[in-house]
C-alpha cells in the first residue's frame, strides 16, 4: 500500500516538475520518493537537475554523491569522486550559510 502511495506521488511531482522546471525543491522531492521505490537513475538525474538551478547547493552535492556511490561501476565511483570534488567546491560557503541561518537536512535512506 505504502508503495502505491508513493507512485502516486511520484506521478503528480513529474508533473509538476514539468509545469515548474526551475523548481529544484520539487526536483529534491521527487528525488526522494524515486529512491524510495529503488529508481536510483532516475533519482540522480534529478538532483543533477537540482544542481543546475542551484549549483553552490552543498546538501545537494552531498545527497548526488551517495547515490552515485549506492551504485556499483566504475563509471558512477568516478562520477560519485567528482560529485565529492564539487561538494568540497562549495562546503565553505555552505557553512558559512549556516551560521547565518540553521537549516535542519533530512539524510536520504537508501
Amino acid at each position: 500500500m505504502e508503495q502505491g502511495k508513493i507512485n502516486m506521488a511520484i506521478l503528480s511531482l513529474r508533473k509538476l516538475a514539468r509545469d515548474f522546471p526551475n523548481d529544484s525543491e520539487i526536483r529534491i522531492t521527487l528525488a526522494d520518493a524515486l529512491v524510495k521505490v529503488g529508481k536510483i537513475r532516475e533519482a540522480i538525474r534529478e538532483l543533477e537537475s537540482a544542481i543546475h538551478e542551484k549549483p553552490q547547493d552543498a546538501d545537494l552535492h552531498l545527497r548526488l554523491a551517495i547515490l552515485f556511490q549506492s551504485q556499483s561501476g566504475e563509471e558512477n565511483i568516478n562520477r560519485a569522486i567528482k560529485a565529492k570534488g564539487e561538494f568540497k567546491e562549495t562546503e565553505s560557503i555552505y557553512k558559512q550559510l549556516l551560521k547565518k541561518k540553521p537549516i535542519i537536512l533530512t539524510p536520504l535512506k537508501i
